[in-house]
């Protein structure tokens, strides 16, 4: 997974990240611990399974962008994967 963050003024920030990510404890605690102070329910349990849907799209698909925004000040975000 490739991030991108740019900002209009020069600041960027790019990070590669592996998908597998996503399923690992770290990420998992980070999440349950931010979804309860902002009140956002999220179903752990799904997130294995949305990894290996997301790994069998790339086998027969290759890797997307998954977001391209650019803002009206000229910043950018861009992640594939």
């Amino acid at each position: 997974m490739k991030l991108k963050i740019k900002e209009k003024d020069g600041f960027g920030l790019s990070l590669w990240l592996p998908t597998s990510v996503i399923k690992s404890k770290l990420f998992l605690r980070i999440i349950r611990k931010r979804s309860d102070n902002n009140n956002v329910k999220i179903y752990l349990d799904v997130i294995p399974t949305i990894y290996k849907s997301l790994r069998k799209y790339i086998k027969e698909n290759g890797h997307f962008v998954l977001v391209d925004i650019t803002s009206s000040d000229g910043d950018k975000v861009y992640i594939k994967v």
